[in-house]
């Protein structure tokens, strides 16, 4: 095994450095550094030790697996070209197929990244689409609300306004009534006190026809005109009920009522 410095400084350049090999440094991580027990041969008694200069340049230690048994080869002593050059390129096929695996599986990352985003921005495009639908139906209702409230004050207010016409509208129409009725209750009245006067007056001159009546006739017609002024008196009380009638909005009595009371009315006027 030669000396791993190629330098023209080293006294040990180009010689056999086999029997100054440390087999406690035998690895393959520290093949490329041969540790030496001394450089160069060993002092002769009497004699000073040989002096090296350090080198001005190392080599960088290859720590690939191609390297490392190429350097145990050489060690050894045996060529290995071909196992070498097999590993080396099996090394390289190899991480290469993991560049290729590596690459896919990025390249199959990325994608499914993108594929993700752009749901993601689907999904906030129809989402910020939803929101300006429903900003722009809550300003329509907001419009029209504004719309309406006056217009609901106005019902309100003409709603009022008709419920007082209304109220002092029947008020009136009872104040009315109330009149009319004491109207007609106060002819009523004499109405009646008239036909009670009548009727004594009739019973009185029945009771002198029984022995002497004085002449009578002329009596018993007037007292017929002043009945027949007490019904004229209870026609303008028919016209008192109508008007009442009229203002309660008080449907009116059938016509064959109406006959019958007539004829009753007749049947008296001949008693």
């Amino acid at each position: 095994m030669t000396c791993a410095y190629e330098d023209e400084h080293c006294s040990c350049a180009g010689r056999d450095l086999s029997s100054y090999w440390d087999d406690d440094y035998n690895s393959p991580l520290t093949a490329g550094v041969i540790p030496l027990k001394s450089i160069g041969p060993k002092p002769r008694k009497g004699h000073g030790s040989i002096t090296h200069k350090p080198p001005l340049k190392k080599r960088r230690v290859d720590t690939s697996p191609a390297a490392v048994v190429d350097r145990e080869a050489s060690a050894s002593g045996v060529a290995l070209p071909l196992v070498s050059g097999l590993l080396r390129d099996e090394a390289y096929a190899s991480t290469k197929s993991k560049a290729s695996e590596l690459s896919l599986l990025f390249d199959r990352l990325v994608g499914d990244y993108d594929e993700d985003v752009r749901f993601r921005d689907s999904e906030l495009r129809v989402a910020k689409e939803a929101n300006t639908a429903l900003q722009l139906r809550l300003d329509e209702l907001t419009e029209r609300n504004l719309v309406i409230e006056p217009m609901l004050l106005l019902i309100g207010e003409a709603v009022a306004a008709a419920r007082g016409e209304m109220t002092r509208g029947f008020a009136g129409r009872v104040s009315e009534v109330a009149g009319l009725l004491a109207e007609i209750g106060g002819k009523v009245q004499n109405n009646m006190l008239n036909l009670a006067e009548i009727d004594a007056d009739l019973e009185f001159i029945r009771l002198l026809r029984g022995s002497s009546p004085p002449d009578l006739p002329t009596e018993i017609r007037a007292l017929h005109e002043r009945r027949r002024t007490i019904y004229y008196a209870r026609d303008v009380f028919g016209e008192f009920l109508d008007k009442v009638r009229e203002v309660l909005e008080i449907p009116e009595v059938s016509a064959a009522d109406e006959v019958d009371d007539e004829v009753n009315d007749d049947d008296e006027a001949d008693d």
